[in-house]
């Protein structure tokens, strides 16, 4: 609940380059999730969490 009552906050303040970059890192993220599960290649998922929340800032600045 509270993820969605900041989501329309911090919503109009992104620009669509934000929300793809944001995009692009979950997908990572998915993608990463996926090779482990199938047990491919077992990536440090847990590790890449934060970078979920380092992206906005980064591709605003």
């Amino acid at each position: 609940m509270i993820l969605f009552l900041l989501a329309r906050v911090i919503y109009p303040l992104t620009t669509p380059a934000m929300i793809i970059d944001f995009k692009a890192v979950g997908g990572t993220l998915m993608l990463a999730t996926g090779f482990r599960m199938i047990k491919v290649r077992m990536f440090p998922t847990a590790d890449m969490i934060p970078a979920m929340l380092f992206i906005m800032p980064i591709s605003w600045a």
